[in-house]
């Protein structure tokens, strides 16, 4: 079953627009779905230990969003986005152990990304993404 998961393209080959066998970075418009993809395949790292998973939750982690990572100076167009990218990297450092990970999530809650996107101190000035951003950050495992 886990194998199903492995596919990113729907019955109808629209797809996500990313994925096997080398677009690790999803566009621009679709700008959740990369945190999502590194997260899923994470877990199902986890949950299998197929070697296959990992590789792929790594290539989509390295890669980074197409509006949010090191191409965008750990910027991302908003708090949700940056707390799910976030989340993402950490997920990736307690899989993987490697430092790298948990440097980009510490790049994207640092003070200085978080004013950038109008969340000094974590406040975004809109309940919803506190919220949201809150709950991403709280659930991270």
């Amino acid at each position: 079953m886990a194998k199903r998961f492995l596919d990113t393209k729907t019955t109808n080959e629209k797809g996500l627009g990313c994925g096997p066998p080398d677009k690790w970075q999803c566009p621009d418009d679709y700008k959740s779905h990369q945190s999502r993809v590194i997260s899923i395949y994470a877990s199902l790292y986890r949950i299998t230990k197929e070697k296959e998973f990992l590789e792929r939750a790594v290539k989509f982690a390295d890669a980074g969003g197409a509006d949010c990572g090191p191409e965008k100076g750990w910027i991302c167009k908003d708090p949700f986005l940056q707390a799910s990218m976030a989340s993402a990297y950490y997920k990736m450092y307690k899989i993987t152990g490697e430092e790298k990970y948990f440097t980009y999530f510490n790049k994207l809650i640092s003070p200085d990304s978080l004013e950038k996107i109008n969340c000094k101190n974590f406040d975004c000035h809109d309940a919803e993404f506190n919220y949201m951003f809150a709950i991403v950050l709280m659930n991270l495992d």
